[in-house]
């Protein structure tokens, strides 16, 4: 992927004063490199302690802070320990367990085990995290093993890029800024949105943040392709496709949703429309907040909510995912019951992920349509013995027979109970009002319930 001639200017005046907030202060880097320093040494220092110099090929810092792409409100401290290829897996679980541990006893750190496609550690020391990413070392992209082992080379690609063009990083963070604003930044299931990688490789690719937007505007789903070749072709049916530079048999924007992709190119025209809306959208207005504001808003409509606890020892993302897709499902089943669900979202809170749905109303009638065959199949005899005999209302309405049957379920939560039975790895809570502010009480918890309850997200109140 090469880079489009340009420059990073040509965007509104306003730009500039908020995209300086979005740049971390000298005092923010040094301190966060000189941690991760601390740490890798101690890591490193772990890793001839217990005699594993000939396993470990070495111990490097990644993601966004080696790549000096960070938001001052938002750095993630990714430290890789790369082993070599004739390590097994379990071994390297193993490994790099006991390598994290004696780091964390040096640190005065405690330590959490944490799983994705695979596990990996978390040093919790008092004012910061590190995860510790156990990984393969490999000479090229084509010798690697699991998707992690090719971060190092997405690190090396992108600070070679950056390093011939250093304005970059600018329209980088501000990107980035945009699609957590608008509620699309992240590559995980429940997200489905833009990662961070993606992210700079699209700024890089277009050569600043101006000329992406300009492109952005004409995109629609399944019919980008960056860059346009036979290989990216082969993702066909993709909302958007993009290939990794680093592993072009990889489509890096694999994660991103239909929705997710036309939320950025509404926006995008909307600023291309209205320049100014940029810098609002990136220093959108705070909505005021209050715990009376929160009750009137959740008694206001009808809102069904479900926590789930899960019994097994699931990763945090997988079990996220699994909650976006039991989200899908019950949205499904509450239409085919006769609800109209207006929206629903799995939202990621600190006190537990929250299934939420609003809907028309939270008790149907207590009876229904029942459609019967049509008035010349032969089956339209069958359908008259059993309704007429159960006293229930039979007309024909149009070509078909209908009948007016009562209700097995008339509240969406017995309908909501009734589908999480086959999930029964769950504990599952469906929660009222009350005990949804009993089980949430954190302040950021609560003040993200209420704005989903409003159905505002605060960059749409540059529209006031």
């Amino acid at each position: 992927m090469c880079s489009s001639s340009g420059d990073t200017g040509a965007l509104p005046s306003c730009l500039e004063q908020v995209a300086s907030r979005l740049e971390p202060s000298e005092e923010q880097r040094s301190s966060l490199e000189r941690k991760a320093a601390e740490v890798i040494a101690a890591l490193r220092r772990a890793v001839e302690q217990l005699n594993l110099s000939g396993v470990v090929k070495a111990v490097e810092l990644q993601g966004s802070l080696a790549r000096d792409t960070w938001l001052p409100d938002d750095v993630d401290l990714d430290v890789f320990i790369l082993f070599d290829s004739g390590v097994s897996t379990e071994g390297l679980r193993e490994l790099a367990g006991s390598i994290s541990e004696r780091a964390a006893d040096e640190l005065g750190a405690s330590l959490e085990t944490r799983y994705a496609s695979h596990p990996y550690y978390v040093l919790k020391l008092r004012e910061f995290e590190v995860e510790v990413v156990p990984a393969y070392y490999a000479s090229s992209p084509e010798h690697i093993v699991s998707p992690v082992d090719r971060t190092p080379f997405h690190t090396s690609y992108v600070r070679e890029a950056l390093s011939r063009n250093p304005a970059l990083k600018r329209d980088i963070r501000v990107f980035k800024r945009l699609l957590k604003n608008l509620r699309i930044y992240g590559a995980e299931t429940w997200v489905g949105g833009f990662s961070g990688y993606l992210a700079e490789l699209l700024v890089i690719y277009y050569g600043g943040l101006r000329r992406l937007l300009d492109d952005v505007v004409r995109w629609r789903p399944g019919r980008v392709f960056i860059p346009f070749t036979e290989e990216a072709l082969k993702f066909k049916g993709a909302p958007l496709v993009v290939l990794d530079p680093v592993d072009r048999r990889r489509n890096a924007a694999a994660a991103v949703t239909r929705d997710a992709l036309l939320k950025l190119v509404a926006a995008a025209r909307l600023i291309a429309q209205k320049e100014d809306l940029l810098c609002c959208f990136l220093e959108p207005p705070r909505v005021a907040f209050d715990e009376n504001m929160l009750r009137e808003a959740l008694t206001a409509r009808a809102f069904l909510f479900v926590k789930a606890e899960s019994r097994a020892r699931v990763p945090t993302d997988a079990f996220k995912g699994r909650l976006s897709r039991v989200q899908r499902k019950l949205k499904s089943r509450l239409e085919e019951e006769g609800f109209l669900v207006y929206r629903a979202k799995l939202l990621d809170l600190k006190a537990g992920p929250l299934i939420a749905l609003e809907l028309d109303q939270v008790s149907l009638p207590l009876h229904k349509k029942h459609l019967g065959p049509p008035v010349w199949s032969a089956n339209a005899l069958s359908f008259l013995e059993k309704w007429v005999r159960a006293r229930q209302p039979v007309l024909v309405e149009g070509e078909r027979w209908v009948a007016v049957v009562p209700r097995k379920r008339r509240s969406a939560g017995e309908v909501a109970a009734d589908l999480l039975k086959v999930y029964g790895d769950c504990d599952w809570r469906i929660l009222d009002a009350e005990s949804l502010l009993e089980q949430y009480t954190l302040p950021e918890d609560r003040r993200e319930i209420y704005l989903w309850a409003l159905g505002v997200e605060e960059w749409m109140l540059c529209f006031q």
